[in-house]
């Protein structure tokens, strides 16, 4: 169980880091949309990736803290 929460967790970081990428090449100034007073970029890299990046190392570090049923 070690092993596939310690892999899920590192792709959901190099997610979190893609999604940035992919938001701010799309075409039209998308991730300058506005959500309230700041742009749809700004949510992502400074709000809700760094949330999603600590919650993912919480749960691997978690997941590794467990007694192995040995």
């Amino acid at each position: 169980m070690r092993a596939v929460a310690k892999k899920s967790s590192s792709l959901l970081l190099l997610a979190v880091l893609v999604v940035f990428a992919i938001i701010s090449a799309l075409p039209g100034d998308v991730s300058q949309i506005r959500l309230g007073p700041l742009s749809l970029l700004w949510w992502w890299g400074g709000v809700l990736g760094p949330l999603i990046a600590v919650l993912a190392a919480l749960v691997g570090a978690g997941a590794r803290d467990e007694p192995s049923a040995e």
